[in-house]
């Protein structure tokens, strides 16, 4: 559910409140994007505090943070003719304008929005030889979902896609919400899955299991299985010619 924002939007002219900054600190705490160091003057501006372009440029700088760690890619440019601050970051002479707030905002709300392709569980623990099932997830909220194109990275040096049993296995299993299955294959040697999927019925929308596989733990380490959108192995959410602009969570592995 996107962020419900104070004077959205934030017209030239209006008052720049403590509030406005502090809703936007709030948004990205909960996402877990707080700096290192905390917030300037506090986790909280009061509102004896004067607004600074500092307080805007270290939420672009968290925000663009939780874009990169979830896969959105790199925040666009202020829509403003200059950045906050300029070229320095000074307090009653910086020039702060509406569209930098609106700016923050519709970030975080793209960052809210995002439809989600992740996998459960998001840790794991294994000993060397233990087997373990991954299902591929889309949280799609409110939005229908009717293709998927989903390619992963692994070690094969620590992990190989398997059966119950442990034997080597060249597909994953498909879920049942998108019933046409276009491509399905696992390469062991190099450590990459490929998955496409679609539905010529209703689409789904919400939580949504996509497919699931075992993996088996063969050597001790640590390591991830990560969606990647490298060159021609991409990964694309999409409802009929809407591509999504999707976020993407790995699993982290350690084998003892």
């Amino acid at each position: 559910m996107p962020t419900i924002w104070t004077n959205h939007p934030l017209y030239p002219g209006a008052a720049m409140l403590a509030a406005h900054v502090n809703e936007l600190r709030l948004v990205v705490d909960e996402a877990g994007g707080t700096p290192v160091g905390g917030w300037t003057d506090g986790s909280t501006v009061t509102t004896s505090t004067p607004i600074r372009a500092k307080h805007l440029t270290e939420l672009r700088d968290a925000v663009g943070e939780m874009w990169d760690q979830v896969g959105l890619g790199t925040l666009p440019s202020w829509s403003a003719p200059e950045a906050p601050g300029g070229p320095s970051l000074g307090t009653s002479a910086t020039p702060l304008r509406a569209d930098h707030v609106n700016d923050l905002r519709q970030w975080i709300s793209e960052f809210e929005t995002a439809v989600w392709a992740f996998l459960d569980p998001p840790v794991l623990v294994l000993s060397v030889d233990q087997i373990e099932e991954i299902t591929i997830f889309v949280e799609a909220g409110d939005s229908h979902l009717t293709t998927v194109h989903l390619s992963l990275d692994f070690d094969p040096s620590l992990l190989q896609v398997t059966d119950g049993l442990g034997n080597p296995l060249t597909e994953i299993s498909p879920g049942s919400a998108l019933q046409d299955v276009l491509l399905n294959q696992v390469n062991n040697a190099l450590g990459q899955i490929d998955y496409a999927a679609g539905i010529h019925t209703v689409p789904p929308k919400g939580s949504i299991g996509i497919a699931s596989f075992a993996v088996k733990a063969i050597a001790t380490g640590t390591g991830t299985i990560t969606f990647t959108d490298g060159s021609g192995r991409p990964t694309v959410l999409a409802n009929y010619l809407h591509v999504y602009r999707s976020r993407k969570s790995s699993t982290s592995i350690t084998i003892v």
